[in-house]
């Protein structure tokens, strides 16, 4: 008779991917770090470092899907982010899982824009794709789908 308390009911303990070396999850989640810190920083050179040349890039519900160049992708950032005094990209509860050209890398957001002493919020989801580099992992693709905002909308400028 074995003697210990009844795990029945407890839901299971989420494994680690065994597919993935713990290495390349650690980097898939830097290069998204360091990626999304970039565009707080004002730092556009680390921005396209992180981006493989061309990216499939969503941003749900206003933009649709397209494949552009790296460079492009940070202008438009760049002019985004540039209209505030301040931002801050919040990016968390990485999942990382193995896909047929890299891995894949779910995450929450929390994007927060102030101007003028206001502030507008932005949250959801994303899923990025990530292939291997010369030396490291790259951002390939970048789906955003937007959940919720709070704040004056009006700081951002309609599509």
């Amino acid at each position: 008779m074995t003697v210990g308390r009844d795990t029945s009911a407890e839901p299971p303990t989420p494994s680690v991917n065994p597919a993935l070396p713990a290495a390349d999850i650690t980097a898939a989640i830097e290069v998204i770090n360091r990626f999304t810190l970039s565009a707080d920083a004002r730092d556009w050179g680390t921005a396209i470092g992180c981006l493989h040349d061309f990216v499939d890039f969503t941003a749900q519900p206003a933009q649709p899907a397209a494949t552009i160049p790296a460079f492009e992708l940070v202008e438009q950032i760049k002019s985004a982010v540039l209209r505030f005094d301040a931002t801050q990209h919040l990016v968390t509860n990485h999942v990382v899982a193995s896909a047929p050209d890299g891995m894949t890398c779910t995450v929450s957001f929390r994007y927060e824009h102030l101007r003028d002493g206001r502030c507008w919020t932005l949250g959801g989801r994303q899923e990025y794709r990530l292939a291997r580099a010369a030396i490291s992992w790259q951002i390939t693709g970048i789906a955003m789908r937007s959940t919720w905002q709070h704040g004056d909308r009006s700081l951002v400028p309609a599509p």
